[in-house]
């Protein structure tokens, strides 16, 4: 890849939600520090129900925030453009009034079109190394000893008001997010069913299962590992901004199992309080209770907050929740 060709990184993020580009941090330091290609990465808050606000598919921006993406571009040497979501086809114009060339790709974790008609058009990129390594057009050679940085880059540009005031939220990635694997075949809910082609292990309507986490561009984590990229967010986010309190949800099973080892590292490093939101299934929740409540005794006093955001719980019917698959 010609290293003076850049790359823009567009990022929509819903306003009071957990809905920001997990991945974008890690591939703008591989870019940027490990290949030394040229990066603009702008982000974007949106209201959550900004896709229903047009008759277009994708997602659209407001004329001033347009306006501003459009001034941010003019002078960068855009070659190409990666979205976290879709894109509606008329802001994907008007970035092109600028940068006429520019191939342009949304991450999703279905397949890309193979019609070769289509290779103008923006299309969908799979969320694995080695699909991004393809479509930057790397050697075997480059995209093998271009490692990925141990160290995410949260340096974005916000591209709006929403986005420069936001409360600050960074992924923090620890492994495999969810591990829960229990079988849909053998669920009596699905007697008679022909499961064939589908993925029968773990929720019934989870589209991330075996996979998930798979060949992404990052690497799994330590309590070590999560720590530097908790040093990174603290040092490369424009933090400037904003002054609430920011939230680092900490993704991967085995970092809440390392909870406590966790916290006693956190409690002797001096990184500003914030709020560490971890997931847990409730079965997960109950067995690590005394890990937790260990967790927050060791944590007194720095200012630093543990919270279960997410247990999956649906409801309180089991004949749903059977149905579901979820285990409980």
């Amino acid at each position: 890849m010609n290293r003076q060709e850049g790359i823009v990184l567009i990022e929509f993020v819903a306003l009071g939600r957990f809905n920001v580009a997990g991945e974008f941090p890690f591939v703008h330091a591989w870019l940027k520090h490990s290949l030394h290609i040229p990066v603009l990465w702008v982000r974007f808050a949106l209201n959550p129900a900004v896709r229903f606000g047009s008759r277009e598919s994708g997602i659209s921006l407001k004329t001033a925030d347009m306006k501003t993406l459009l001034k941010l571009v003019r002078n960068f040497p855009a070659r190409r453009a990666l979205f976290n979501f879709q894109p509606s086809a008329s802001l994907w114009r008007k970035f092109q009034s600028e940068h006429p060339q520019a191939d342009g790709r949304f991450f999703s974790s279905g397949n890309a079109p193979r019609d070769e008609r289509e290779s103008k058009r923006l299309r969908p990129l799979r969320q694995d190394g080695q699909a991004l390594a393809r479509w930057l057009g790397l050697t075997t050679k480059e995209a093998k000893s271009s490692s990925i940085p141990k160290k995410p880059d949260f340096g974005f540009i916000a591209g709006n008001r929403e986005a420069r005031t936001m409360q600050p939220l960074a992924f923090v990635q620890g492994g495999q997010e969810c591990v829960y694997r229990k079988s849909v075949a053998g669920n009596p809910a699905y007697e008679g069913v022909d499961l064939r082609g589908s993925r029968t292990e773990g929720c019934a309507f989870c589209v991330g299962g075996a996979s998930a986490g798979a060949d992404q561009p990052r690497r799994a984590s330590t309590v070590e590992d999560a720590l530097r990229q908790i040093d990174a967010f603290f040092r490369t986010y424009p933090l400037h901004y904003v002054r609430s309190r920011p939230r680092l949800r900490m993704s991967g099973q085995q970092l809440l199992l390392e909870v406590e080892t966790l916290a006693a590292r956190m409690s002797q490093l001096d990184f500003p309080p914030c709020d560490l939101l971890f997931d847990a299934r409730i079965d997960y929740l109950l067995k690590l209770k005394d890990r937790l409540a260990g967790s927050a005794k060791r944590l007194k006093g720095t200012g630093h907050k543990v919270h279960i955001c997410l247990v999956g719980l649906e409801n309180f019917s089991f004949p749903e929740l059977q149905r579901m698959n979820k285990g409980i």
